[in-house]
């Protein structure tokens, strides 16, 4: 080619068709010239043309300077320049006619000539052939071109442009291309990857997208968001089965099966589960269980009809073994009580020989060797009804003896109460008390319905023991609670201090602790001798004013009291006391302890009489 010769071009005779004729270039300014001429297309290399250089006609002869004769030959078709170089140089030739790839000019069996241009990636390649996708050169506008190798899914695509994301054709290490379509939301993300869970992109179907495969971070495995149910446990679920199965170990709320949440677990041990309709007294219980008679828990509601339930197998409690109630008439001795419906706190007290274990028991009796007796004295049914009122009771004085029991007054007031009355005697004329074996003995006559206007003496006379004695009149009261009787019956205590041998004059009773109706000075006047003597005579039961049991006297001869002697003064012996009217005591000052003066210095002045007129109509006499 001319321009790989051009440094043996000189000197270089050099014709063009603009310079109308030739001249000798220099090899740079030679060069300068070619490249215009490429750039131009306008390039004829050699002298002549249509017109010669420097006569204009067909063919010339132009000679130059220099040793150089150059000869050019010119056609109607075609010009071919032969240049020569001087003297001991080489030469080069072009011979007109034969078409040159490369000239810059497409001559015949070329597709087109961009001389110097051609190849490189140009449009026109190195064999002046046209550059087309396909042909495996790289040229014009192609990005690449493997020829047959160009594949729409391989690095060069059929148009010969290389494959790119977003190009809409799935390429090489593409996992998909849908061109402009392509969208990170999208099934084909702006990478050209397929939308996969754990690529941190919310994708298509995706409730969630962390980046990961973790689960229990707020994203599954499978990008979807946490939910019960899943299989996963996630934050607020105490498990996840993955399963809606409530009788398993995990509800289909995601909480651990317990009692109470509405579902039978078999396998925990559960009968029944009404949810927050459990209740103990229910059919199904707090610890879901069906309610059964004999489980501790009263069945009452729904459909049960348990009057108790005390969880044991005993008949005889408060709650038989048919979850029935003991009650007080159903004819059974259950629950508390000691007998028969009756007793232990918890049903009306007890009769007379029935069950008991304490008193309280058999009020107002008393509860001896387990079994409900009456009380022995009217001291002892007060101890057992402390406010017990006064009236008639029934007493047993000798409990399981031979005695019967017998109904008696008593006084719940005097002197603190207690008092049972033994007997009473009546100035009716018809004398009971009158011996001193009806003092000491237990006979009995006369009724308590009419002890004030007849003589009385009921078994307590030599039954009931006790410490203290109370005589009462009509109008007034007088008491010994200072041990007087010892614990005997008056019996007893008449039989150890009557001497049958001696008129006594000994004070054994002291003045009376108790009064009624009776002022501080009158009741000094009481004491008690026991068969005193009368100063101008004997003693019961013998002659003048005295008797048995003496409870006040004169300065002379008068013994007032109990029992007046039998064989005495005849009016006088006509009655059975002695004792004076109230407005006939008064105390008179004496020489104490000089008889018939008594320990305080003290008798009576008041006026005795031998009948009725000075006298109290009946006593009755008692003891505590």
């Amino acid at each position: 080619m001319l321009i790989s010769h051009i440094d043996s071009l000189w000197p270089v005779v050099f014709c063009t068709h603009r310079l109308r004729g030739c001249e000798t270039m220099t090899p740079m300014r030679v060069a300068t010239w070619i490249l215009v001429g490429i750039a131009t297309a306008g390039l004829c290399v050699g002298c002549g043309s249509e017109e010669t250089a420097t006569g204009g006609s067909d063919s010339d002869s132009t000679t130059g300077t220099g040793g150089t004769d150059p000869t050019t030959t010119s056609t109607a078709t075609e010009t071919t320049t032969t240049t020569t170089a001087g003297p001991g140089s080489d030469s080069n030739s072009m011979t007109a006619g034969e078409p040159e790839c490369g000239n810059g000019m497409i001559e015949s069996g070329e597709e087109c000539d961009d001389g110097e241009n051609n190849g490189g990636g140009g449009v026109c390649k190195d064999d002046c052939t046209t550059n087309i996708c396909g042909d495996g050169y790289v040229g014009g506008a192609e990005e690449c071109d493997e020829g047959a190798g160009n594949d729409d899914a391989g690095t060069c695509k059929s148009d010969c442009t290389l494959a790119s994301c977003g190009d809409g054709v799935v390429g090489p290490n593409e996992e998909c291309d849908d061109g402009e379509n392509n969208d990170d939301a999208g099934t084909c993300k702006s990478d050209c990857t397929l939308a996969a869970c754990g690529d941190g992109i919310l994708g298509p179907g995706e409730g969630c997208d962390d980046g990961n495969t973790d689960d229990g971070d707020g994203c599954t495995s499978q990008c979807a968001l946490p939910s019960c149910g899943d299989g996963v446990i996630d934050d607020g679920e105490a498990c996840d089965d993955g399963n809606a199965d409530n009788t398993d170990a995990c509800t289909d709320t995601c909480t651990e099966p317990a009692c109470g949440d509405g579902f039978v677990q078999a396998l925990a041990g559960e009968e029944c589960d009404q949810g927050i309709e459990n209740d103990d007294n229910g059919d199904c219980t707090g610890s879901c269980l069906l309610a059964t008679c004999g489980d501790g828990l009263v069945h009452n509601l729904g459909e049960g009809v348990e009057e108790c339930d005390d969880g044991n197998g005993e008949e005889a409690d408060a709650c038989n073994t048919m979850c029935i109630a003991a009650t007080c008439e159903d004819g059974l001795q259950n629950d508390l009580e000691t007998d028969v419906d009756c007793g232990g706190g918890v049903c009306d007290t007890c009769g007379l020989a029935q069950g008991c274990n304490v008193d309280d028991d058999c009020l107002p009796n008393k509860c001896e060797d387990g079994l409900c007796q009456l009380a022995a004295s009217c001291n002892e049914l007060l101890a057992l009804n402390p406010g017990l009122e006064s009236g008639e009771y029934t007493i047993d004085p000798d409990g399981q003896g031979p005695s019967e029991p017998l109904t008696v007054m008593c006084d719940m007031v005097a002197d603190g109460g207690g008092w049972t009355m033994i007997g009473s005697l009546v100035n009716d004329f018809n004398r009971n008390w009158n011996s001193l074996e009806v003092f000491t003995n237990a006979t009995t006559f006369g009724d308590l319905a009419s002890h004030t206007a007849a003589d009385y003496k009921n078994a307590a006379w030599a039954l009931v023991p006790g410490d203290g004695l109370l005589v009462r009149t009509d109008e007034y009261g007088v008491a010994w609670s200072n041990g007087l009787l010892g614990n005997a019956t008056l019996a007893e205590y008449v039989t150890a201090t009557y001497d049958v041998n001696m008129c006594s004059q000994n004070f054994i009773g002291g003045t009376p602790t108790y009064g009624e109706n009776l002022s501080d000075e009158q009741l000094q006047v009481f004491d008690i001798v026991m068969r005193a003597r009368d100063t101008n005579a004997a003693c019961f039961p013998t002659t003048n004013e005295n008797a048995l049991l003496t409870m006040t006297l004169q300065s002379c001869c008068w013994t007032m009291g109990l029992g007046n002697t039998p064989s005495g003064q005849g009016t006088w012996s006509q009655h059975d006391l002695s004792l004076l009217k109230l407005s006939n005591i008064t105390r008179g000052d004496c020489n104490a302890n000089n008889y018939p003066c008594n320990p305080t210095g003290s008798w009576n002045v008041g006026t005795p009489c031998y009948d009725t007129s000075c006298k109290a109509p009946y006593a009755t006499v008692w003891v505590r």
